[in-house]
């Protein structure tokens, strides 16, 4: 039973708070270049220390709006956090638009 949580964070008012002891925080975000044509993402697993566990890139060729480029961006962190069999992982964007979504539900 994996324990997994989504926050919005606003990144650029804020630094790195750590999870509780036991936990692990995946920072995830999403970027776009060629005038939107290719979007990239990434993520980073760090414990309640802050040492690094382990981080990803990807890159999609295509125009996807915002929400669906940071929503992207969680889903390829949990499918990687899910394939290593990490548990207790609380997973963190500034997109509020896909965390409150991920919240209602």
């Amino acid at each position: 039973n994996n324990n997994i949580t989504a926050d919005a964070q606003e990144q650029q008012h804020q630094q790195w708070v750590p999870p509780r002891h036991g936990w692990l925080k995946c920072n995830v975000d999403a970027g776009f270049h060629n005038d939107g044509r290719i979007t990239s993402g990434g993520w980073c697993i760090r414990d309640e220390t802050g040492h690094f566990i382990q981080a990803g890139t990807y890159w999609e060729r295509g125009a996807f709006s915002i929400a669906e480029a940071e929503a992207l961006a969680l889903w390829k962190a949990m499918q990687i956090a899910c394939n290593l069999n990490m548990a207790n992982i609380i997973f963190e964007s500034d997109a509020q638009v896909v965390t409150g979504a991920i919240q209602a539900n």
